[in-house]
C-alpha cells in the first residue's frame, strides 16, 4: 500500500478543515458545477443587483404626495441594473427583497418668504400607512425669489415587496414656489440602489 494510500485511510468518512493545507485547494481542482449561485451570492456577498433612477419631467407646484410628472430617467447613456424599481401615480415598489438605499436630490425655486419647502422621502411597510423616513428641504427668508439644492437618503428594510413601498410627498410650497424637474435631465431625482439581503 502507497504511503498515500495510508494517509488517506486515516482520515475514515471525510477530511477535516483543519487537514487542509493554506493554499492547498486551487481553482483547478475545484470541479464546474460544483460552486453553485447559493454559494457564492449570500447575504451581502450578493453585491449590488439592483439600481434604478426616476425623476421628475417638469415643475411640481403644490403640496402633497408627487403623483405625476415622473419618469424613469431615459437618456441614451443612462443605464440600470436589474429589472428595477416600477412606479404607479407616485407609489414606488420593489423588485425583490432587501436593503435599499434611497436619495432624493432636488432643485427648488423658491418663492420669497418661503421659509420651508421640501420633499419627504414617505415609506409604509403595510402597503397602507406612510411616514416621513427623510427631508430634502431648503427655505428662503429673503424677499426675493432664489434656487436652492437639498437631498436626503434612507436606508429602506424591504421585508416583503406587496407592503413595503415609497412615496416621495412636497410640502410647504408657497404660491410661486416650485420642485424643479425637467425630462431632459436630473434636475429633481429619486435614486434606487439594493445594497444587500435583508
Amino acid at each position: 500500500m502507497s504511503s498515500r494510500a495510508r494517509t488517506l485511510a486515516n482520515f475514515g468518512d471525510g477530511i477535516a478543515t483543519a487537514d487542509i493545507g493554506d493554499g492547498q485547494i486551487t481553482t483547478a481542482k475545484i470541479a464546474d458545477g460544483d460552486v453553485t449561485s447559493a454559494k457564492l451570492f449570500s447575504g451581502f456577498a450578493n453585491g449590488i443587483t439592483m439600481a434604478d433612477q426616476y425623476r421628475l419631467s417638469a415643475n411640481v407646484s403644490c403640496s402633497g404626495t408627487i403623483t405625476s410628472n415622473i419618469e424613469r430617467v431615459d437618456d441614451a447613456s443612462f443605464g440600470r441594473i436589474g429589472t428595477g424599481i416600477t412606479e404607479s401615480s407616485g407609489t414606488f415598489s420593489f423588485p425583490e427583497t432587501g436593503i435599499y438605499l434611497v436619495q432624493v436630490d432636488t432643485i427648488l425655486d423658491i418663492a420669497a418668504g418661503d421659509g420651508s419647502a421640501g420633499v419627504a422621502t414617505n415609506i409604509t411597510t403595510d402597503n397602507s400607512s406612510y411616514s416621513p423616513r427623510a427631508v430634502a428641504n431648503d427655505g428662503n427668508q429673503s424677499g426675493t425669489a432664489a434656487v436652492g439644492a437639498a437631498s436626503s437618503t434612507a436606508f429602506v428594510d424591504v421585508t416583503d415587496v406587496s407592503n413595503v413601498k415609497v412615496q416621495f410627498e412636497t410640502s410647504s410650497l408657497s404660491a410661486g414656489s416650485n420642485i424643479i424637474g425637467n425630462t431632459s435631465q436630473n434636475l429633481t431625482s429619486f435614486t434606487f440602489i439594493r445594497l444587500g439581503d435583508t
